[in-house]
Parts: structure tokens; sequence; C-alpha cells
């Protein structure tokens, strides 16, 4: 993967597709470097903002145990008597260690006017960073950034404005010693500097702008910003989490469906016994739907007729309420010959006592049978 990283000067913090910009190019097998347009810039999956410190307030805070939820809330309160302007006009982004933030904050307005231009020219930016997330950790470095040279102690940063590298600037922190870090085809005399400086000198040739990110490098694209980032994912790491969740839906649904059919099945099961009563009680007549059909025999009759179905139909009337749920068992099937009627049940065998007597209200309880390990069979005589 290709990371290209831009460079925003300080005198372009408000930058046009026609901005040129300082960058650098990384992929595996080369390195690049060069001035071009905002427009102009060369290809990379991955693209690196780096804006100048002196627009980026940093700080470290120390929230309570289970402040992650609201932390915008909290650190916006924690850094009030630090923020320059409205804290609705601030930009708060974080990295968080246990309990410890780290925060980078940006006039909002600042923030998407750089997003917008990258827009307009056409770049998407992944990140966006200060370029003090780039220093070492010591204030007696001083790395060169093309127009000025830069150091950073903990959250505190510190720009020296200078028009070449060969010059000191005129202000210096007051140090025992100085370490320079600068591209080596720069030209520097260290001892020119220590005449002007008296105290040690000591150049490093490296190119501050190819460094790697500190370890608390805070990603301004958060929050409302973060839509501005595609998304950046390995795919290889996840991929095991994928084929799990995969699994696990397999799983999930190969049981749904196990139980829709056991359902479906016991559903036919018991609609098949329902035709086969319905045909005996009613012999000779079609069945289209015998729930449907038996409740317009039952509206047919009248209550000063003689009922118009026989004795043994009655007696099943009068005990069919009784059978669904007798005893907390599940009622599985039924079969009606002449008067006496056959009924399946799923429950334990030692259930057995509850159910008898539950239905022996309504009927008598000629024989039963058990089938471990939950089905139960009654053979009943209608009273």
């Amino acid at each position: 993967m290709s990371t290209l990283r831009v460079f925003l000067a300080e005198n372009a913090l408000l930058p046009a597709p026609n901005t040129v910009v300082e960058w650098r190019l990384f992929d595996a097998n080369r390195g690049a470097h060069g001035r071009d347009a905002l427009s102009a810039l060369p290809r990379a999956s991955r693209i690196e903002l780096f804006i100048p410190a002196s627009c980026i307030l940093l700080s470290r805070v120390t929230l309570p145990p289970g402040g992650r939820r609201q932390a915008r809330k909290l650190l916006t309160h924690a850094l009030d008597n630090q923020l320059l302007g409205d804290g609705e006009d601030q930009h708060l982004a974080w990295s968080a260690d246990g309990d410890t933030y780290q925060v980078a904050v940006i006039e909002r307005a600042l923030l998407d006017a750089i997003v917008e231009a990258g827009r307009q020219a056409g770049v998407t930016f992944h990140a966006i960073y200060s370029v003090a997330d780039l220093l070492p950790d010591a204030y007696d470095t001083l790395s060169w950034f093309g127009h000025g040279w830069a150091s950073r102690q903990g959250c505190d940063s510190v720009w020296l404005d200078a028009a070449n590298p060969a010059e000191p600037p005129a202000f210096i922190p007051t140090l025992s010693a100085l370490t320079l870090r600068l591209d080596g085809r720069l030209d520097l005399d260290t001892r020119y500097w220590q005449d002007r400086l008296q105290r040690p000198v000591e150049r490093v040739d490296c190119d501050p702008l190819t460094q790697p990110l500190r370890p608390d490098a805070v990603n301004l694209l958060q929050g409302e910003f973060a839509r501005g980032a595609e998304l950046d994912l390995d795919w290889s790491r996840l991929r095991p989490t994928a084929l799990l969740a995969g699994v696990a839906a397999l799983l999930w649904l190969g049981s749904w469906f196990g139980g829709w059919m056991a359902m479906r099945n016991e559903a036919q099961a018991l609609r098949h016994d329902m035709n086969s009563a319905f045909s005996t009680a009613f012999p000779g007549t079609p069945i289209v739907d015998a729930k449907l059909q038996l409740a317009a025999k039952l509206k047919e009759r009248k209550p000063d007729q003689p009922s118009t179905i026989d004795d043994n139909f009655a007696k099943l009337e009068r005990l069919a309420p009784r059978l669904p749920g007798a005893g907390g068992a599940k009622l599985l099937g039924f079969e009606l010959d002449g008067d006496t009627l056959v009924v399946h049940y799923q429950t334990k065998p030692e259930n057995l006592p509850a159910l008898t007597q539950a239905l022996s209200a309504g009927a008598r309880v000629e024989n039963s049978r058990s089938n471990p390990p939950d089905r139960v069979q009654l053979t009943l005589k209608p009273l």
C-alpha cells in the first residue's frame, strides 16, 4: 500500500486546488518527494495531510473511569480555560490510552475549509495530523520544515520562523546544546551556529517529513469529519472473525429451518387427525376446511331443536376443550374409532397421573402407554 504525505505551509492554511504543497511518497519499492499543486499530486492508496502545529492545540487529559461515553463533553469542559473561542466552534479529536486522552483541538471552520479544498482538488484525505506528530520528544532537537524550525516536549511545541536553515533564527530557547535535524542536501555550517549561539550544535542528516508518526499522534478526521476519510480496514485480520460469524449464522439458520419444519409437520399431522375425525362424524361430507365446516354446522343447530350430531360426536364435542394442554402436556394428535378416542401427548411419563386426572372429568381412561422419553398415548371413552 502506497502512502502520500502532503504538507501545508504556514502561509497556506487556507489552500486552494492550485496551492503548491510539499509531498513525500512511500511504497514498498521506492520513495519520492517533490512540490506540486494540490490538484496535481501523485496517486496513492492512502493520503495523509500534515498542517502546521501553530493552528492545533495539543493537550493531555485524564478522565474519570467510565468517561469514554461522554468524552467530548468532559474533554471540552476540562479544556475550557485553554480554548481561545467558544467550545462549539472548536473541533476535538483524541486518542485514548486507558483513562488518559491525548487531545488535539482545531477551529472547526479551518478544518472544514481544508477538507473542502482537498475535495475540490479531487483529493480525499485519509488522515490529518499536526506536523508536531513527526517530532521527537525533546526541546533541544530542532527539525527543519522548509520555512522554519520546530521542536516538541510532551504536548508543548515551539515554532521558529527562518528564511533558510543556514542562518540561526532570531530567537532560540536557552539550552545547553542543540541537535539540528534536516535533509542532508541542505547547507548548514554547525561551527557558524556554535559561534553565534555559544553552545554545542550537532547536525543529524535526515528528512523530518519522512519520520515515523509518534505513538500518541491524533488523527483530526473524527466525528463529523470522519466521513471525509475512506474506510481503511485490514481485511486479512478480519477474515477469521467474518468466517466465524458466517458459520454462526449458518448454524442459526439451520436450527431455525429445522424448528420450522418440525412445526409444519406437526400442524399437518393435526390437520389430518381433524379431517379424519370430521369424516367419522359426518360420513360422506366433502372436506374443504374441517374447522370452518364444523363451526358452520354448529351454528346451523337451533337451541330448541334436538342435535343432529350423533351421540358419540356430542360426547367428543364436550371432551374436545379439555384435550389441549391437559395436565400441562402438549397435544400431538388423536384418532377417533367409533366411541373410542386415542390421544397422543408430548410429556414425561411421570406426569401421566396428572394428565389422567385432568381428563377424567370428561372421559374414562381405559388404557395408557408411555413411549420414552417424552411420548404418552391414552385410550379414552368419552362420558
